[in-house]
């Protein structure tokens, strides 16, 4: 039980940070029209807890709780990857979520192509991103292009590509410490921001 609390207390941290520690946030935009965030996946943003369940086609889990702040969470296959798709809600409105892609794979240059079927579904669904970003974080790996598997599982490479929108972004980044990759993919509405700074993370109900 105890086990199971430190893990949702870990996973709403998780979640009112992500935006921050991936660096997703509201950029200026250009160009982009009339365009607006309607959806993550199949389900509209805005709505409460209690509808997302409805709407869901997958079995999702119990919320955990942080006052205003809940989240639940389910497994899906997305782009033929399994992935963990998460609902975070605050004040009982879905305001982001994400995908977290559960590859895993001995060849680290194979989640390069990972990232990149990604990006060009994403691309044909949404055109093209106002980022894309490759960032060397230093130049360990800078010399040899064929290292850039190995270079973003230990750190060194970041990649990044931000669809933007008049009210939110979505966001697909690869990155990597201690030889483990992780592909995300974020989906977030400007409101969220509005509201993340107002949640108290250490005052909880757990």
């Amino acid at each position: 039980m105890k086990k199971v609390l430190i893990l949702g207390f870990l996973l709403i941290i998780c979640s009112v940070g992500i935006a921050q520690k991936l660096d997703i946030k509201p950029r200026e935009l250009t160009k982009i029209g009339e365009r607006t965030l309607k959806k993550f996946g199949k389900i509209p943003f805005h709505i409460n807890m209690s509808k997302v369940r409805e709407l869901s086609k997958i079995p999702l889990s119990k919320p955990l709780n942080n006052d205003r702040l809940k989240i639940i969470f389910g497994y899906d296959v997305i782009a033929g990857k399994k992935a963990r798709l998460t609902y975070n809600f605050i004040d009982d409105e879905l305001l982001m979520g994400y995908y977290l892609f559960e590859i895993e794979h001995s060849n680290a240059s194979i989640y390069l192509e990972d990232f990149n079927q990604i990006k060009k579904i994403l691309k044909s669904k949404y055109g093209y991103p106002q980022q894309n970003d490759e960032n060397w974080l230093d130049d360990y790996y800078l010399s040899n292009p064929d290292a850039k598997g190995i270079a973003v599982a230990t750190g060194h490479l970041v990649y990044e590509t931000t669809w933007e929108f008049e009210n939110g972004s979505i966001t697909l980044k690869m990155n990597g410490d201690n030889y483990e990759i992780k592909i995300i993919v974020i989906y977030v509405v400007n409101e969220f921001y509005k509201k993340r700074d107002s949640l108290n993370l250490f005052h909880n109900q757990f």
